[in-house]
């Protein structure tokens, strides 16, 4: 059975902010894992940028996964965990909300 790890509550997929990060220290959701990391797009429009970061320290971020435009509602991808994760909108849509789990 799957387990899915919040990258916090769904936000405003307009606003330009970086999310709180989540503590990814917890099987299996701990660093070196592998998870699918997901972007959930609800009636976005637009064309933003939305990105899933970890680190190791909570201070230096490495995209693992990025998206740019709306060709769909969720994105994907494979990714190795570290000890934090977050949700980073570094470019705002037109409107809509957008979220993010990891799941492993």
């Amino acid at each position: 059975m799957a387990k899915i790890l919040s990258l916090g509550a769904v936000v405003d997929g307009t606003a330009v902010a970086a999310q709180t990060a989540v503590s990814t220290v917890t099987t299996p959701h701990a660093r070196g894992h592998t998870a699918i990391a997901e972007i959930l797009f609800t009636g976005m429009t637009g064309s933003p940028v939305v990105k899933i970061q970890t680190s190791p320290d909570n201070s230096t971020w490495t995209d693992v996964l990025t998206t740019s435009g709306i060709t769909r509602t969720v994105f994907s991808a494979n990714v190795t965990l570290d000890k934090y994760a977050r949700l980073n909108v570094t470019t705002g849509g037109s409107a809509g909300k957008v979220d993010a789990n990891l799941i492993a």
